[in-house]
């Protein structure tokens, strides 16, 4: 496993903890979504990044996952990949 698969692993875990992503308040059930893209292998530059790293929590927020790692090549539209 390469160190940028150890990362996104490590990541992962810490956003699945349910004390961390989900709780409630007042009855309101409360959670979070992540997008995340990798410099450089995701993208070349910082404008690049950002569209890669929103395509993903796109993706999350509509999948209902708590976090999606973009995964594709540069300009391909991918919407992200689901961890």
């Amino acid at each position: 496993m390469d160190e940028l698969e150890q990362y996104r692993q490590r990541l992962r875990i810490a956003l699945r903890a349910e004390k961390i992503c989900v709780f409630e308040v007042d009855g309101f059930v409360c959670s979070c979504s992540a997008g995340a893209a990798f410099y450089p292998p995701d993208a070349p530059d910082f404008d690049a990044l950002f569209k890669k790293a929103d395509m993903a929590l796109y993706e999350a927020k509509t999948s209902r996952e708590r976090v999606v790692f973009y995964h594709g090549g540069p300009g391909d539209g991918a919407p992200g990949h689901t961890d």
